[in-house]
């Protein structure tokens, strides 16, 4: 299966935060086009990452606070979402070409005319 550039972009982002420590990533991959990607970030290590993330150009969203299971216990996280960019359709612009309008521009003259005969009087055309 070929991945998306989305997919491949939501791949390579994932495999660098699961390097770290503190940091799961939730969604399922390859990531749905119509999903965020979701990452669970432990309390503690929240404001290095998320600035991380933001160096990055990336805007992560807390969407929730859930707590994390772990061995020791519940350990503090907040779910984030991070918005990546879709591809965008492209639109055919063929079919947006306006043919001329010689009428409207007929009526647009004599109309400029009218306007500067009664600015100036009969003398100026």
């Amino acid at each position: 299966m070929v991945l998306s550039e989305r997919q491949q972009l939501a791949k390579k982002l994932a495999d660098e935060l699961g390097k770290m420590d503190g940091v799961w990533v939730t969604s399922p991959l390859p990531l749905d086009d119509n999903h965020k990607l979701r990452v669970q970030i432990k309390d503690i290590d929240k404001n290095r990452i998320v600035q991380w993330l933001r160096d990055l150009g990336w805007d992560p969203v807390c969407i929730s606070v859930l707590p994390r299971v772990c061995p020791t216990g519940l350990i503090g996280a907040c779910l984030y979402e991070i918005d990546l960019p879709r591809e965008r359709q492209s639109i055919p612009q063929e079919d947006r070409i306006i043919p001329k309008d010689d009428v409207g521009r007929r009526v647009r003259d004599s109309e400029v005319k009218k306007m500067l005969e009664a600015i100036y009087g009969k003398q100026k055309r």
